[in-house]
C-alpha cells in the first residue's frame, strides 16, 4: 500500500500582503512612538530652562530690593504669553512664571548669581529699563617722554540727547572727566616699523598710572551734584596679528575712586579684537570690545558695556575715532545707554 505523498500547505497571497501590512504598520507605530518620546523630552527640558531662567530672574529682582507681585489679571485669563513689569519697586509676573518664581531662590555662590543676574538683565529686562541716548565727544593728547613711556591727556563730557524717564533732558552736556595718565612699556617694542601714532599696538605688555577727575554740570538744582577723584591703574597685553591679521586686547584696570567723600574701588576687565589696515598710507583700524564692571560698593558685577568702532589716520598727527556703543547697567539708572562717541587724537 503506497502512502499519499503530502504537500506543503501555500497560504493564500492576501495573507502575505496582511502580515506584510501588519509588520509595516508596527514599524510607523514604533517611529511615532520614539518621535512623541522625543518631543516630550525636549518640551520638558524647554519647560526646565524657562523654569531656572524665571528663577534667576526673581533672584536678581529680589536682590535689587523689589517684591515680586503675581498678576491677577493675568491669572484670571488662565494664564497667557510670559511678561513682566515694574511699578515702582514692584515687579508684576504674569501666571505663567508665578510657580518659578515663587519656587524660591537658587542657592549659588554670590559671584556666580551677580554674573549670572547680569546675563540675565542684559537679554531680557531691557523692556522695562530706562533708556538714555547719549553722545560723548572727547580729546585725546599722547606726548612721548621716550622709547619706552608716554603722557596722556584725557578730556571727555557726555551730551544726553534723551532719556526715557522723569525729568528728560534734551541736548545737554550732563558731566566731564579730564585726566593726565604716564604710559610704560614693560617689554621692549616688537614691531618698530609701525607708525608711532600705533604706539600701543607695538608692544605687547604695558601699563598705565594716572588720575582723573569728574564732575557733573547742573546737578546741584536736582541733587545729583558730584566731584569724583580717580586714580587709575591698568595692564594691558597684546597678541601678534592671528589668523586674518586679527589681534586680541585684554586689559584689566583698577579705579580707586572717592566720589563726595566716599571711598570704593571699581574693577574693570575688557577683551578686544582689531585689525590694522593701511589705505593709502593711512591707518584704518576697525575694532569691537567687551568690558565687565566690578564695584565694591554694591560687592556686584555692575556693569558691561559693548564697544564698536573705527580708528582712522588723518593729516599728520592727528587720527579720529567714531564709535557706538550700548551700555547695560544692572542697578543705576539709566539701566540701559547707547551712546555715539567721537575721539579726536593728537600725537607728538
Amino acid at each position: 500500500m503506497v502512502a499519499a505523498a503530502t504537500c506543503p500547505r501555500r497560504r493564500p497571497f492576501g495573507h502575505q500582503r496582511f502580515q506584510e501590512g501588519t509588520a509595516a504598520s508596527r514599524s510607523r507605530s514604533r517611529r511615532a512612538n520614539a518621535a512623541a518620546e522625543g518631543q516630550a523630552q525636549q518640551q520638558q527640558q524647554a519647560a526646565s530652562q524657562q523654569q531656572a531662567f524665571a528663577k534667576g530672574r526673581a533672584a536678581c529682582l529680589e536682590g535689587r530690593g523689589y517684591t515680586v507681585k503675581r498678576d491677577e489679571e493675568s491669572r484670571a485669563r488662565g494664564g497667557g504669553r510670559s511678561a513682566m513689569a515694574i511699578s515702582g519697586t514692584t515687579v508684576i509676573v504674569s501666571s505663567d512664571e508665578e510657580h518659578a518664581l515663587h519656587a524660591g531662590r537658587p542657592l549659588i555662590g554670590s559671584v556666580f548669581r551677580s554674573l549670572f543676574c547680569a546675563g540675565l538683565l542684559l537679554g531680557g529686562a531691557t523692556a522695562w529699563a530706562e533708556t538714555s541716548n547719549e553722545f560723548w565727544p572727547e580729546f585725546n593728547a599722547f606726548l612721548k617722554v621716550n622709547a619706552r613711556a608716554r603722557v596722556f591727556l584725557l578730556s571727555t563730557t557726555t551730551r544726553v540727547d534723551s532719556t526715557g524717564g522723569p525729568g528728560e533732558t534734551h541736548g545737554l552736556p550732563t558731566d566731564g572727566t579730564i585726566g593726565v595718565h604716564l604710559d610704560y612699556t614693560l617689554v621692549p617694542a616688537m614691531r618698530p616699523q609701525l607708525l608711532e601714532q600705533d604706539w600701543e599696538r607695538s608692544r605687547y605688555l604695558w601699563t598705565r598710572v594716572g588720575y582723573q577727575y569728574a564732575t557733573n554740570f547742573g546737578g546741584a538744582d536736582s541733587g545729583n551734584s558730584f566731584r569724583e577723584n580717580r586714580g587709575v591703574f591698568e595692564l594691558t597685553a597684546r597678541t601678534p596679528p592671528r589668523a586674518g591679521e586679527l589681534e586680541w586686547v585684554g586689559r584689566v584696570r583698577w579705579d580707586w575712586r572717592n566720589r563726595n567723600g566716599e571711598t570704593f574701588s571699581v574693577y574693570r576687565v575688557k577683551l578686544g579684537v582689531e585689525r590694522l589696515f593701511d589705505v593709502q598710507g593711512h591707518a584704518v583700524v576697525p575694532y569691537l570690545t567687551a568690558e565687565a564692571h566690578f564695584d565694591t560698593r554694591y560687592n556686584e558685577w555692575k556693569q558691561i558695556r559693548y564697544q564698536t568702532g573705527v580708528e582712522v589716520g588723518l593729516v599728520g598727527p592727528w587720527r579720529i575715532e567714531p564709535y557706538f556703543e550700548v551700555r547695560n547697567d544692572r542697578i543705576s539708572e539709566p539701566t540701559l545707554v547707547r551712546a555715539f562717541g567721537m575721539v579726536l587724537k593728537y600725537y607728538h
